[in-house]
């Protein structure tokens, strides 16, 4: 698309400087949200064919607007707008879709527990959760430590709430927490933030 490459992003990561070293190629990054759309021109057939959806109501694991015609479908496109931050920086990598949010942006956590467990099982190397909820539970706690135990990266969002404590899971000690930084390479006053954040990145 026009425009993509030349994104803040690229210039802020150093991105040009890390491809030299590795385009994700043999890497596979698991996004747990809203799907993500197979056919987008950024993706260019790596998405994994292997992909899954965790919730009622949305048989693929596709970025698709809800059938229900009352649905505002808020979300839809969050997850391929993830996945397309991930195909700028590692253009090679291999994406799996795992739907773990509806149309409207909401799942539980046990849904996305399932989906960590289904990433990790089926082969994936980094895993990004960016979603947030106000309460830690067992079972998203216990199936972050299952990817952690089997050597996977967990990446985390702090949050868009703008204030003093990250949603979780990024307010797990065990995920890689990200805050946004802007196109001046600052802080973001949009994002949440904590003590456990470990990096900042483009938002």
């Amino acid at each position: 698309a026009s425009g993509y490459r030349e994104q803040f992003a690229v210039d802020a990561l150093g991105i040009e400087t890390a491809q030299s070293r590795s385009t994700g190629r043999g890497v596979m990054v698991a996004i747990l949200d809203t799907g993500i759309d197979p056919t987008h021109q950024a993706f260019g057939g790596r998405v994994s064919p292997y992909g899954q959806s965790l919730v009622a109501g949305f048989p693929t694991p596709w970025d698709a607007p809800s059938s229900n015609p009352t649905a505002g479908n808020a979300l839809v496109g969050h997850g391929t707008f993830l996945a397309g931050l991930v195909g700028l920086v590692a253009p090679d990598a291999s994406l799996l879709p795992v739907r773990v949010l509806d149309s409207e942006g909401v799942g539980t956590t046990a849904i996305a527990a399932a989906g960590i467990e289904y990433a990790v099982d089926t082969g994936a190397h980094v895993i990004v959760l960016a979603f947030g909820s106000p309460v830690q539970t067992l079972s998203l706690n216990t199936a972050i430590q299952y990817a952690i135990d089997n050597g996977v990266i967990v990446l985390a969002a702090a949050g868009n709430d703008g204030q003093l404590g990250c949603f979780y899971p990024g307010s797990n000690a065990d995920a890689f927490t990200l805050v946004a930084s802007d196109h001046q390479e600052n802080f973001d006053p949009i994002s949440s933030w904590c003590t456990n954040v470990d990096a900042a990145a483009p938002g």
